[in-house]
């Protein structure tokens, strides 16, 4: 049996490099169903232009998914502003590209501290607000790569099947705590033109 459509109009979604990509259209189908919407993003010009073009439920946040502070920040402020966050979407994510042998260490650091440690971040800090009130969901952006490596993207594939781990894991931990009103999902978007 197929479960039931939730109801997302009044609620409030939280979603992480927000104003352009992946994070941009759902932020904008998000809105057109009536929810209010946080566009979490490092450039914070690029996401109040993206709030901008919502309207006025939506708000742009600066963020930056590495710094506990800032996605701390981000929660409190999309809470103050919007009310309690029934939704996160963890999409911030980069995606270097290049042979694996040729990567430097830096490159390498910078995608596993957004791709993955901010995942886990934004995981944790939003857990502790929704587990609590006895709801909510959690819906982190891996990638195809998450579920098969790609040639030329190493590192990339090792953060998103990483993604999948961890989503599978916090969500068996749910479980047996008995926070099931609390949901956790994962995405796994192949190619797309942004």
């Amino acid at each position: 049996m197929a479960k039931q459509a939730r109801i997302l109009a009044g609620q409030t979604a939280a979603i992480t490099g927000a104003a352009r990509g992946i994070g941009r259209g759902t932020a904008q189908a998000l809105t057109r169903a009536g929810m209010r919407v946080a566009i979490g993003d490092l450039d914070i010009e690029a996401a109040r232009a993206t709030a901008g073009e919502l309207g006025p439920t939506a708000i742009a946040l600066s963020l930056d998914v590495t710094e506990r502070e800032s996605f701390t920040r981000f929660l409190d402020d999309t809470e103050s502003q919007l009310g309690p966050v029934d939704v996160l979407i963890n999409n911030a994510g980069i995606m270097q590209v290049g042979r694996f042998m040729d990567e430097d260490d830096l490159t390498a650091r910078r995608m596993i501290d957004i791709n993955l440690h901010g995942v886990i971040l934004g995981t944790k800090l939003a857990l502790e607000r929704m587990v609590p009130r006895g709801r909510g969901h959690i819906v982190n952006i891996s990638s195809q790569a998450g579920k098969f490596g790609a040639p030329g993207g190493a590192t990339y594939s090792a953060t998103k099947h990483a993604v999948v781990g961890l989503t599978e894991a916090v969500r068996g931990e749910l479980r047996l705590m008995g926070a099931t009103d609390v949901q956790l999902s994962y995405v796994m978007p192949f190619v797309v033109n942004t």
